[in-house]
């Protein structure tokens, strides 16, 4: 892919990531790739030293306002934000950051980044860890390598499966959440329980009988250390998995590999059983029904 020059590149960085680059941006260019992986964006993004803003103005003129993962390969890139510290990546850094707010990237030298946009209702972190995740550099080994590396071959390679793509993105997903529990975890020291009950909670959405009672039993713990767990995180076990398995049945009725299973075979799937309630929950926690959201898609 051949490098995109000013002011075609400043027109990039606008349609892409609504950020904007400060004027005359003389000597700067860059080239992007991007794959959508079902309700993630990954892109490879590459360029030459330049300044990049999300301003306010952007931010009131989006659509949405993800959350934006940025993994360094090469070069150097200073994050900076009002109301937060400033962070410097080199090769191998992860920042995670919110483009809900303003913040300026310093990129220098020949840079080369590794991003993923992911809406916020699609992170299923409590508000602590999240915000935690937000202020620190995560961990660039481990989990972040492996992240790293997934969301580079999905933008780099061809596949033809939609579903791989969407189980790819899933993937991401879990990795990121995982870091992000990872950071958090001198904090937090119950977090390996705790990212297992919800391991176990993903694996058995389509169980009716899902609840405290079995998930205690599972990890042979009591119900009332069940319950401390999740004390001061944002969601209790029953709305954890109500929500997750809300989050499995919107992602499966947007598939277009799924759109000859009905909404209910799809809602039975991830453990709901009557529509009235399916209907209601899912407005509740989306602002909108199943069916909508699946024509919208």
């Amino acid at each position: 892919m051949t490098a995109i020059a000013a002011p075609r590149w400043r027109e990039q960085m606008d349609a892409t990531f609504g950020l904007s680059l400060p004027a005359p941006p003389i000597g700067a260019r860059g080239l992007v790739r991007h794959r959508t992986l079902g309700h993630i964006d990954a892109f490879r993004v590459a360029g030459t030293p330049q300044l990049l803003r999300r301003t306010p103005h952007a931010i009131r003129s989006a659509e949405s306002a993800p959350l934006k993962v940025c993994a360094v390969r090469a070069g150097e890139v200073v994050l900076r934000r009002d109301d937060l510290p400033d962070l410097r990546l080199g090769p191998g850094d992860i920042a995670l950051y919110d483009t809900g707010s303003p913040y300026e990237l310093r990129l220098m030298n020949r840079w080369n980044c590794t991003v993923m946009t992911i809406a916020r209702d699609d992170l299923a972190l409590p508000s602590r860890t999240l915000c935690h995740a937000l202020e620190h550099q995560l961990p660039g080994q481990g989990p972040g390598a492996v992240l790293t590396q997934l969301l580079e071959s999905a933008v780099d390679d061809a596949f033809a499966r939609s579903d791989t793509a969407i189980l790819l993105g899933h993937a991401s997903v879990d990795l990121l959440t995982g870091l992000a529990y990872e950071l958090d975890a001198p904090t937090a020291p119950d977090h390996a329980l705790r990212i297992a009950v919800l391991g176990h909670i993903r694996e058995h959405l389509g169980d009716p009988d899902l609840g405290v009672t079995s998930i205690a039993r599972a990890h042979r713990i009591s119900p009332r250390t069940l319950h401390r767990l999740f004390a001061e995180e944002e969601w209790t076990v029953s709305e954890t998995i109500r929500n997750l398995r809300l989050d499995a049945v919107r992602s499966d009725l947007v598939n277009p590999n799924l759109a000859g299973r009905s909404i209910m075979a799809i809602a039975a799937a991830h453990g709901f059983f009557d529509q009235s309630h399916l209907t209601r929950a899912f407005r509740t926690r989306f602002g909108t029904t199943p069916a909508a959201a699946r024509r919208e898609a």
